[in-house]
């Protein structure tokens, strides 16, 4: 089998590691902000219409996810996010998919 690393330096708040359209994100992720002081991951992906798409953030020790949101552009129908966070050394990770038959997706991350 193949497995495949992605290393980035270890911060103090929310950060996206990867996608599932990319282990980079470089293809899919148009825009990525936290608000510090609200606590909040937003950012902006293009999609695949039709095609489950996932965020995979690393969230440090001392925040924990409250809520995930999303909206999609370029479809109808709704859109459906499932949260899905798994304990590791210095925080979690968290698994974010986002449904629908949109191709672009606006979406924000509250913490606590």
């Amino acid at each position: 089998g193949v497995r495949a690393l992605v290393i980035h330096p270890l911060e103090d708040k929310p950060v996206v590691m990867a996608t599932s359209r990319h282990l980079t994100g470089t293809v899919s992720l148009q825009e990525v902000k936290w608000d510090k002081e609200g606590k909040v991951l937003r950012g902006r992906s293009t999609l695949v219409k039709g095609d489950p798409y996932s965020l995979y953030v690393f969230v440090p020790d001392g925040i924990a996810i409250n809520k995930a949101d999303a909206t999609m552009s370029g479809g109808a129908g709704e859109t459906e996010v499932n949260i899905k966070a798994s304990p590791v050394d210095g925080g979690s990770f968290v698994k974010v998919e986002i449904t629908g038959d949109g191709t672009e997706a606006e979406w924000k991350m509250t913490f606590k």
